[in-house]
């Protein structure tokens, strides 16, 4: 069963809740010196699948998205830099500008993802604590700064500091290259920082477990599939995506996909159907798994009556 693109998928949702873990990847660097990102994400040619819905006055690009990239994987086309130009709208899962409110994603972090009164230490049972003090050791993170961490927390956590070794950049995230040049005033965000967070603060004791397991089980494999996963998305390699995401996360847990995916999708189609109701061009960077698949936005939007041209590759 394929866990790490479901830890791509949370870590993608939390990544976007934290604006970019500056942190975390000074503290990979100390580790490991200069990352090397391999030839074959470096040497791609881009080619990111996207979506065009429309009514009679308006047209919407739907953009799948990546938080985290290596710094060296071209994207970036000119077909979506015009759309990107021509929007008068630019949708993210949450405003770049509420992302950088440090103060208050710091005390999110504290509501939804820590538990000091239930430390990790009575959360796991020994095995799995054990490899979780030999990660963070690799890491260079000692056990007791992880010990009021929620488990699922820790997972993302471990999870950001080995990709960020491996090579990949919160900052070189898609929303986060589109954001920096989108001015304020055109920005827009289907949800806020609190909500993202309380997704993953909901997650049930068992799901919580059984993410950490299998997050620690990918970090030992090296993360391949994370690669794979992102090579995927550059060439727009839809039915890989689909198996390596949507897939993963139904094995996984139903619970989980019905909370992270399903719901959220839903809520966002109503958002954007009231926005298509008025005219204009639109622009829409989120996650990559909420774009694909049956339960999808593309198909959820199609369903409603809009127009949906797509995949387009350009």
């Amino acid at each position: 069963m394929n866990h790490t693109t479901l830890l791509a998928t949370v870590l993608a949702l939390f990544v976007a809740a934290c604006g970019g873990a500056g942190d975390q990847k000074a503290t990979a660097h100390e580790v490991d010196g200069e990352a090397e990102t391999s030839a074959e994400l470096a040497d791609i040619e881009p080619g990111v699948a996207y979506w065009i819905v429309s009514d009679e006055d308006s047209t919407m690009v739907l953009f799948p998205t990546i938080h985290v990239l290596p710094s060296d994987l071209r994207w970036q086309s000119e077909a979506v830099d015009l759309r990107l130009s021509e929007a008068d709208e630019i949708w993210f899962e949450v405003l770049p500008t509420e992302l950088n409110d440090q103060a208050s994603v710091q005390a999110l972090t504290m509501s939804y993802g820590m538990s000091p009164d239930r430390p990790l230490s009575e959360r796991l049972d020994a095995e799995t604590y054990g490899r979780v003090e030999a990660l963070a050791s690799d890491l260079a993170l000692s056990i007791e700064r992880l010990e009021p961490f929620r488990p699922w927390m820790v997972a993302v956590t471990l999870a950001t500091m080995d990709l960020v070794r491996d090579g990949f950049d919160p900052a070189s995230g898609v929303e986060m290259v589109i954001g920096r040049d989108t001015p304020d005033e055109k920005e827009r965000g289907l949800e806020t920082v609190e909500q993202q967070f309380s997704f993953l603060g909901s997650l049930s004791d068992d799901i919580e477990a059984a993410f950490l397991e299998s997050t620690l089980s990918d970090i030992e494999r090296g993360q391949q599939e994370i690669k794979d996963f992102a090579v995927a998305w550059a060439v727009g390699d839809l039915s890989s995506l689909e198996t390596l995401v949507i897939d993963s996360i139904k094995e996984t847990s139903q619970e989980l996909y019905d909370v992270i995916i399903t719901r959220r999708n839903q809520d966002w189609a109503t958002i954007l159907s009231e926005e298509l109701e008025g005219s204009g061009n639109d622009f829409v960077a989120v996650g990559a798994a909420h774009l694909i698949g049956e339960d999808g936005v593309p198909a959820l939007l199609a369903a409603r009556g809009y127009t949906v041209e797509g995949p387009i590759r350009q």
